[in-house]
């Protein structure tokens, strides 16, 4: 595509998203969404249990995910770094993978088949580690402080707030039971994930990107109260980002869903977690990435961040 037609397209899609932010009429205080659809339910709170317990010697963290849940882990820690923590991140990643598949792979797993990537992130932000494990076996690695799970939302999970609960809520349950079972004095945490950018396959136009929305902040907080597990909001970080000027259409690769590190989306998911799991302002962070990140887009994904976690968590969660 020539620079030319990139540049109309972007500015299309640009327009697109600020007309889905506005339909979505989001309220910060409330933490209400109301959109004009009668299939989405127009009251979806997003509260799930206590909040995480922010311990200072918070160290192994296990993010059990798929490709929306890894591409941050070094903005993440070099956040936590930057504020006195040494946490060891790692990550079980299986590309598209589902909560059922994860739930299938630990129950009947299939040699070959049930392989998971496994990487640890070092002190320095690096991947020290890169391993091929089962998910039974990163269970039983170490003795998790956090453990996190996430859902990957295809065509059939985003049809309908009842889909994305179908689709989710039985084999959540099914892994946070069995996650407990095998760590009690683990926090279990569900990662909000966020709808994919109207230009998406599954959202091209502003309607489906707003059902999308919804329904992945549905599924997060129910499964929140149904499991007694707290939430990492980064789904409402990114439509706080996406309703600020400063931000606008970026945070996504060319494909219109993955995080995109140069366009911000990284540093945004980064950002969230940090406030949500060592209860620390990310407001202010002088930290920057080695990549080249616009520098007035900083301050507005920080805010972004920190909006989304005080909406859940109260306005005195982070120090």
């Amino acid at each position: 595509m020539l620079t030319t037609e990139k540049s109309i397209f972007h500015h299309i899609i640009s327009l697109r998203n600020r007309i889905f932010a506005i339909k979505s009429k989001y309220l910060k205080e409330s933490l209400v969404i109301t959109v004009e659809s009668p299939e989405i339910n127009p009251a979806i709170e997003l509260f799930g249990s206590a909040a995480p317990a922010r311990r200072k010697e918070l160290k192994h963290i296990l993010m059990i995910g798929n490709s929306f849940c890894y591409s941050f882990v070094t903005e993440l820690y070099a956040l936590a770094a930057e504020a006195g923590f040494d946490p060891v991140i790692t990550n079980l990643y299986k590309a598209g993978c589902t909560v059922k598949e994860h739930w299938t792979w630990l129950t009947d797993p299939v040699e070959g088949a049930d392989r998971y990537s496994y990487w640890i992130t070092d002190r320095n932000g690096r991947r020290c580690v890169e391993e091929i494990k089962t998910i039974g076996e990163a269970i039983d690695y170490a003795q998790w402080d956090v453990i996190t799970l996430q859902q990957h939302f295809g065509a059939k999970a985003t049809a309908s707030l009842e889909a994305g609960l179908e689709h989710t809520a039985p084999y959540a349950k099914n892994l946070f039971d069995h996650l407990r079972a095998k760590h009690p004095g683990a926090d279990m945490l569900w990662h909000q994930t966020w709808a994919y950018a109207v230009g998406h396959r599954y959202c091209p136009d502003e309607e489906s990107a707003v059902r999308v929305h919804n329904v992945v902040r549905h599924t997060a907080a129910q499964m929140c109260r149904e499991n007694n597990a707290a939430i990492i909001p980064v789904g409402q970080a990114w439509l706080n980002a996406r309703l600020d000027s400063r931000v606008g259409d970026a945070l996504v690769k060319d494909d219109r869903a993955h995080d995109s590190a140069e366009n911000g989306g990284c540093y945004l998911n980064a950002c969230v977690w940090f406030e949500t799991l060592f209860g620390k302002s990310c407001v202010g962070s002088l930290w920057r990435p080695d990549y080249s990140l616009r520098e007035e887009m900083i301050p507005a994904l920080q805010e972004a961040a920190h909006a989304a976690v005080a909406a859940v968590y109260g306005e005195d969660y982070t120090v």
